[in-house]
């Protein structure tokens, strides 16, 4: 079976910056095709991301974290996983990294990045009622599917 099932696909574009939620598409290629036009990702750049937020779940679970949720939206951004350690809940934001990248986990987090996850953090608590409970937002570097820098509260809400 192939093509588009019914799903709610949105596009804003703020400040130079497309937000979207996507949709799930049967045909994987097609799939590829939609998300590299709208975020200028290469089919290697999403494989390599959805293979790494798998590789992820597995680490933070061998660090002890709890997985709730993966791949939450918001009308305005996405949280890759969920999370509890201990009584924290943790926001994570993962980031994978071929041999060809350059730069830090943190340094490729822009403002506007960073926003839109706490967007997402927030419409997450208010739509599962969570209140009076400590939340973080972690960042996990994935380098070549092998190596891991694992930054617990990375940044804050201010």
């Amino acid at each position: 079976m192939t093509g588009i099932e019914g799903y709610l696909f949105v596009v804003a574009a703020f400040d130079h910056v497309a937000f979207f939620n996507t949709f799930r598409i049967i045909n994987t290629s097609f799939d590829w095709h939609i998300n590299c036009c709208i975020t200028g990702m290469t089919n290697e750049s999403i494989v390599l991301g959805k293979r790494g937020e798998d590789i992820a779940v597995e680490y933070l679970r061998g660090k002890g974290y709890v997985i709730i949720e993966r791949n939450f939206h918001s009308q305005q951004g996405e949280i890759d996983i969920i999370g509890k350690e201990g009584d924290m809940l943790v926001f994570v934001e993962v980031k994978s990294y071929s041999y060809r990248s350059y730069g830090t986990p943190i340094g490729a987090l822009r403002r506007a990045k960073k926003e839109s996850i706490i967007h997402a953090a927030r419409t997450y608590l208010y739509k599962n009622n969570i209140r009076n409970l400590n939340c973080r937002f972690d960042v996990l570097a994935i380098m070549d599917n092998s190596r891991f820098q694992l930054i617990k509260g990375a940044f804050d809400v201010s």
